[in-house]
Parts: C-alpha cells; sequence; structure tokens
C-alpha cells in the first residue's frame, strides 16, 4: 500500500504524502487558526494515476531525476491519458465534498521548505466550478511538475523533481487580499483589492505597510490601483467594456471589465476613482490583521521568518491562505560596469548587480528569444514565464513588488532585480548595469561584441580534478548521483549568464580516466542542461566523445541532433 489518496487538510501532516503547503496549512487548522478547511489529494493519488496508465514508479523515479525521454512520457500520460475510473471516482467525491466554487492548489514534497520556495513554479486553478472543470485542474497541475519550468527550477538548485500532491479548498470571497512578510521584529503587508492572486504574480498595484518593531509607527506606501482582479461567480459571461459588480471596502462597486481568462472564470477589472487611489487597508484594520497573523503563525509555526498570504472576507474575517518560511537569498557576486550614467533609481527588489543587454518581454515569442545573460525588461513576469529567471543577469520591471512570487526566486537565485522603471527608459540590445540593492540602473559602456567567447573546458583527466571539486564528488561517485552532476550544471549556467560569452567544451572528455559511461553521464546531463536554456551552440563536442555519447546517451544525443537541425 503506497498510502491514502485523499486526506482532510485538517490531517495533513507527513510531508511526503501531502507535500509542503499542505502540511503547513494541516498545522495551522490543528492549531485553531482560521484557514479554509477542504481535502489533499496526496502524492499517492499521482503515482496510482500513472501506474494505471503504464508509468510504474521506476520510470516515475527517471523522470524525477530529469531523464528526458521519462520526462516527455510522463508528460503524454498525464496531458492525454484516460482516466482510469477508480482516480476519477474519487477525485470526484472530492469536489463534491468541497463544493464550489474551490481552489486547485499544488503542494509539492520540498514546495515551501526552508531553501527553496517553489513559488509561482506550478500551477494552480482558483474559481473551479464544475466536476469537468476540476478533473482538469487536477490534471492540468500534476502535468506542472515536469515541465520546462519545473525542469528548470530543479536543474538550477541541484535537486530532482519532487512528488506533487493538491490542495482541494473552497474559495473564500476577499474585498483585499496580500502578502504579509515577518522578519524577526518587522512586519511588511503588501494588500490589493480584490484576490490576492494579483498581488503574488506582481500584476496589480499594491499598498504597501511597514512596521520596524512590533507597535512601531508604520510606514505606508499608498499606490494608486489601476485595476484590480476578482472571480466570476454571477453565472454569466463577462466581456470587455461590460460592467461586474464587486464588493471593494464597504459596498458592491460596479467595475469596468478590462479582461475575462479563457474559462470565464477571472475578471481583471478598472478600479473606479473613488477607490483607486484610496488605502485598501485602514491602519486599525492593518494593525488587527497584522496582530491575528503574528499570534496565528507564531503560536502555531513559532518564531522565525515568515512569507503568509492572508485575505479578508466580506465580513472583514482574516483568513490564512499559505504560510511558509521566508527562503534565504543566495547572493552571487557579480562585477558591475563603473559609470556614473544613473538613469533611473526604482524599487530594490532582489539584491546583487548584474550588467547585460536589454531584452523585451512580453509574450512566449519574446521569451523563446531570451540568451544567457539578458537583462529581463517586463510590465512583470507571469508565473509562466519564471523559469526565464534561469537564464537572465538581472530583471528590470515596470511593475513588481518585492513580495511576489518573481521577487522571491529572484532572491532564492541572486538575480538582480529593480521595479517600477518607467515604460521607454530602456533601449532594446543596448547594455546597462542593473542594482538590484540600491534600486539603481545606470547606462553600461560594454558592448557585446567586444568580449571574446570563453570556454568551460573538460578534456581528459587533466581536468578531472577541477570536475571533481565542482561536483563535490568523484565523477565515478557521482554514478547514479544526479544532484551531484546537477550541481556542477548550476555553478555552470551562472557562469554562463555572468558571462554570455562563456560556452562549453566536452572535447576529449571521453578519453578521460574513469569508466566512460560515468563520464557519458556528466556529458549528457550537460548537454540537456544546455538545449533547455537553449544553448547548444556553446557546447564543443569532439567526434569520439559524439560517438559515446550515441552509443551510452542515444536519448541525449537524439536531443542535441533534432536541436542543431533547428537551428
Amino acid at each position: 500500500m503506497i498510502g491514502p489518496l485523499i486526506l482532510d487538510l485538517a490531517h495533513a501532516s507527513d510531508l511526503f504524502l501531502v507535500g509542503g503547503k499542505a502540511a503547513g496549512l494541516g498545522a495551522l487548522i490543528r492549531a485553531g487558526a482560521r484557514v479554509p478547511d477542504g481535502q489533499v489529494i496526496t502524492t499517492a493519488c499521482l503515482v496510482q494515476f500513472l501506474s494505471e496508465l503504464g508509468i510504474d514508479r521506476g520510470y516515475l523515479e527517471k523522470a524525477l531525476q530529469l531523464d528526458p525521454s521519462a520526462l516527455s512520457a510522463v508528460r503524454t500520460a498525464l496531458s492525454d491519458g484516460p482516466w482510469p475510473s477508480g482516480v476519477r471516482c474519487t477525485l470526484e467525491k472530492v469536489f463534491l465534498a468541497v463544493g464550489q466554487p474551490a481552489c486547485v492548489r499544488s503542494s509539492a514534497v520540498s514546495e515551501d521548505g526552508v531553501t527553496a520556495s517553489y513559488a509561482g513554479i506550478f500551477r494552480s486553478w482558483v474559481n473551479v466550478r464544475s466536476v469537468g472543470e476540476f478533473l482538469e485542474a487536477v490534471r492540468d497541475c500534476w502535468t506542472s511538475t515536469f515541465e520546462t519550468q519545473a525542469v528548470r527550477y530543479a536543474i538550477h538548485l541541484g535537486v530532482s523533481l519532487p512528488l506533487m500532491a493538491l490542495v482541494v479548498q473552497p474559495l473564500i470571497h476577499s474585498t483585499s487580499a496580500g502578502v504579509a512578510f515577518l522578519e524577526g521584529r518587522s512586519v511588511t503587508v503588501a494588500a490589493a483589492y480584490g484576490m490576492g492572486l494579483g498581488v503574488v504574480s506582481g500584476r496589480v498595484p499594491v499598498d504597501r505597510i511597514y512596521w520596524a518593531t512590533e507597535g512601531a509607527k508604520p510606514k505606508e506606501t499608498i499606490r494608486r490601483k489601476h485595476f484590480v482582479m476578482v472571480p466570476n461567480n454571477s453565472g454569466l459571461a463577462y466581456w470587455p467594456d461590460s460592467t461586474y459588480a464587486y464588493p471593494l471596502g464597504n459596498g458592491s462597486v460596479p467595475l469596468r471589465v478590462l479582461a475575462v481568462d479563457e474559462r470565464q472564470a477571472l475578471l481583471t477589472c478598472e478600479v473606479p476613482d473613488s477607490h483607486s487611489s484610496c488605502p485598501v487597508l485602514s491602519l486599525d484594520t492593518a494593525h488587527r490583521l497584522v496582530e491575528y497573523l503574528l499570534t496565528a503563525v507564531t503560536h502555531c509555526l513559532g518564531n522565525g521568518n515568515w512569507d503568509i498570504e492572508w485575505c479578508l472576507d466580506l465580513e472583514g474575517n482574516p483568513w490564512l491562505l499559505q504560510a511558509r518560511p521566508i527562503t534565504a537569498a543566495r547572493m552571487i557576486e557579480r562585477s558591475a560596469t563603473p559609470t556614473d550614467r544613473v538613469l533611473f533609481a526604482g524599487e530594490p527588489v532582489s539584491p546583487g548587480v548584474a550588467t547585460g543587454p536589454a531584452r523585451f518581454v512580453s509574450d512566449r515569442a519574446d521569451l523563446e528569444a531570451v540568451q544567457p545573460g539578458d537583462v529581463l525588461v517586463m510590465e512583470a513576469i507571469p508565473e509562466a514565464f519564471l523559469s526565464a529567471l534561469a537564464l537572465a543577469a538581472a530583471v528590470v520591471l515596470h511593475e513588481g513588488d518585492a513580495l511576489s512570487h518573481c521577487a522571491i526566486v529572484a532572491r532564492e537565485w541572486g538575480v538582480p532585480c529593480v521595479s517600477g522603471a518607467p515604460v521607454g527608459l530602456l533601449a532594446e540590445r543596448c547594455h546597462y548595469s542593473v542594482n538590484g540593492t540600491t534600486g539603481e540602473i545606470a547606462q553600461s559602456e560594454i558592448s557585446g561584441t567586444q568580449e571574446s567567447t570563453k570556454m568551460i573546458r573538460c578534456e581528459g583527466a587533466g581536468a578531472l580534478a577541477s570536475v571533481n571539486f565542482l561536483l563535490g564528488a568523484t565523477v565515478p561517485e557521482a554514478h547514479g548521483r544526479p544532484a551531484a552532476v546537477h550541481k556542477w550544471l548550476r555553478l555552470w549556467r551562472r557562469a554562463v549568464a555572468a558571462e554570455p560569452h562563456r560556452g562549453l567544451d566536452l572535447s576529449g572528455l571521453a578519453r578521460a580516466a574513469v569508466p566512460g559511461e560515468i563520464h557519458m553521464q556528466v556529458a549528457a546531463a550537460l548537454v540537456v542542461a544546455a538545449v533547455q536554456i537553449r544553448a547548444p551552440h556553446r557546447l564543443v563536442i569532439d567526434p569520439t566523445t559524439l560517438d559515446q555519447l550515441r552509443d551510452l546517451a542515444p536519448d541525449t544525443a537524439t536531443l542535441l541532433d533534432e536541436t542543431a537541425r533547428m537551428g
């Protein structure tokens, strides 16, 4: 028996069965905190679903270890495979028990951890209103575990993919929502009208209230709220320029619809002038909210640094939607271009300094053109684009907040980030220095054509000592330990981000004085990583090494060949 397929959220405690988010919410419920109760679709349910479609636990483990062919097979099974009748029946009972509208939220085993948040990496669904939509949500959230965004995050951390559980909860209709960071004795609250989805995605402007210490006078930053994200539970279809009534503050307010998602589940609406410049929370309401959050979280989870998602319902009651440790920023030293040409001082979001060419990104086509070492310039970073941070030297946002998912991942990965830059400030492909510690953006005098290509050479046994040092183990010891291999990949990827013209030379790797199949494991992993970050042209492989790669890692060689043919 691999474990129950379904658990009540209040009983969720086994991290490997229910994942990080569910375990944290379960602990809060048991301590008496106000958390929307619900159920957990455990990791055992995902394992059983795949098993009944012919993906046994051994092959699933290969996918979790980032094997390309296994990843492809699992994704196909999850997206196209028929529902096993037993699993489908179980899930339908979950939806009926929780009721509609519901939320389906990711809860991977290592999600919301001390060192890795996985913030925004996996998909979640809100305002799910039918059984069919619910089954689609479950399938989509499971699939996101094995897609490029999650794979890049795992490679960057040097870990395998986690198994996924899902939290199913009723949707709380909220007048306001946001995030709170409890750091030592200081508290920062970000608040917006409507749903918290706009806050964590960085897509809506937020008010911010900061207390340096408990009891200190708060510092308020009130921004103009141009738009709000709200659920559509009217049973009607809406289109841009139609009117939708939703409670903001003390009463229902007619809102002009600006955009509608494809499910007619989420509406982005214009905030009227009567509310746009007003504080989302009065200071009295903010004080009561912070007192509740401090009491509930520290009583249950203990003192520490916590990232909390909250909302206020239509009666003004506070609800805890998530509580996880604040992950430590991984500072990566980067050299800045000496210059006094500071163009703009925005809001520091993620510390550090980096220089690179500006790359404007507004859609997936732009995303495909991103090269390692680019400075990404965006309105905001949608959660579906977070994997682009693995390539970026730095990020400049027009909108965005230091408490958003983008900011959290940027700090985890040591990618400098500044928000608040006006549209038109930067010119595409010109070089800029971005200081995420001070918020300064400066013109750089570096020209992209002035740097010669630099190669990380892995040639023969002479380079073995260096490879072993970077792996943290000898190459033979790394056999069967993908995490050790990916630790080196992560270092190479960081080097590429810091020096965009750096390459990787695998020439002569097959001649190294260790068993060939073990070195080919390293080579195969490097090739996969290069293809995933769209930089296979930065690889140099001699014919002997390529022949051994074809013999010992044919799937990887095929991937490399296909990528070469594409361009």
